[in-house]
């Protein structure tokens, strides 16, 4: 019987090495179950702290594990408060950069009435300012890292530089999008657990369209990928690792907003890892995490620990 680590003990724990995008995220949800296009909807606008490796972070934080993240934010009013979600959730920021003079990245999402997301823009010129030379600088700190949690937001020179280090170790990526997946491919190899959407798969394998998740699974399982967690929004996600594999579909949840949700799970699959979990478990505890973030206007759920993930969605075993 596995005893859940409470929040505030991290010795023992992996040392987690998080980089990646952060960006102020605003997002608007219409009032209405479908927008009406070339119209003014009336709805709610917030704004909160995002970017998939900060949402990660921020997740594994208040989950107990005490990461490192490497991001870059402004030195304006978003970008403190970017910093301050970090460290509010747990995040250690001994090495983020900040740039003097310049605007945080943001992302702007529009959703309707159901949650799901209908367009987002996006501006991420800080994340593409953390180059190769940014990896050398911390060096030790990557040597160091038991596991590294990486975003297809970064560079794909800086990606390269990042996989040139990471031999030997554990390596989590998130795809983010179908636009930006392609930079992983070279180094699906490296790759321990990937997390892809469909879209995104498909641009990993190069199958058409119509490619559906067996299809998809079976494409990527030959580029040397340990373990894969394919994501299809409201169908859930199909989880396999050699022999190992588990389905989970959504609950009954009402989600307010879905875009922090892939990031909550893959984040669960990390803890899991983190605490040896056997796949299923983890699998399990992944699906809480996203299930409980779906109840969360913001990308990362405020109130999410281990100890309540475990007593509400995944009992311990």
């Amino acid at each position: 019987m596995m005893t859940p680590v409470s929040d505030d003990h991290t010795a023992s724990l992996p040392s987690i090495l998080v980089i990646g995008g952060a960006n102020i995220d605003i997002t608007a949800t219409s009032s209405y179950e479908n927008l009406v296009l070339e119209e003014s909807n009336r709805g709610v606008v917030d704004l909160g702290c995002g970017g998939v490796a900060r949402n990660l972070a921020e997740n594994l934080g208040r989950l107990g594990l005490a990461p490192q993240l490497v991001s870059v934010f402004g030195d304006d009013m978003l970008g403190q408060r970017l910093r301050q979600s970090c460290v509010d959730g747990g995040v250690k920021l001994d090495h983020a950069i900040t740039r003097a003079g310049a605007n945080s990245d943001s992302y702007v999402s529009i959703h309707d009435g159901k949650g799901e997301m209908y367009v987002a823009l996006h501006q991420m010129a800080l994340i593409d300012s953390l180059t190769p030379d940014c990896i050398t600088a911390i060096d030790p700190v990557l040597a160091a890292a038991d596991a590294l949690v990486l975003d297809a937001n970064l560079p794909a020179e800086t990606l390269a530089s990042i996989f040139a280090r990471a031999h030997g170790k554990v390596v989590f990526c998130d795809c983010v999008s179908a636009l930006k997946a392609h930079k992983l491919r070279p180094f699906l190899g490296q790759i321990t657990c990937l997390k892809a959407n469909l879209a995104e798969a498909r641009v990993l394998t190069g199958l058409g369209q119509d490619a559906q998740t067996h299809m998809l699974l079976d494409g990527l399982r030959p580029t040397g990928v340990a373990q894969i967690i394919m994501s299809d929004g409201a169908n859930g996600f199909v989880a396999v690792r050699e022999n190992d594999k588990a389905a989970k579909i959504p609950t009954t949840t009402e989600a307010v907003n879905v875009s922090g949700a892939g990031d909550a799970l893959l984040a669960g699959f990390v803890y899991g890892w983190a605490h040896d979990m056997a796949w299923d478990a983890r699998a399990e505890f992944a699906h809480g995490v996203a299930q409980f973030t779906l109840s969360s206007r913001n990308a990362v759920h405020a109130d999410i620990t281990a100890a309540y993930i475990h007593a509400h969605y995944a009992p311990v075993s």
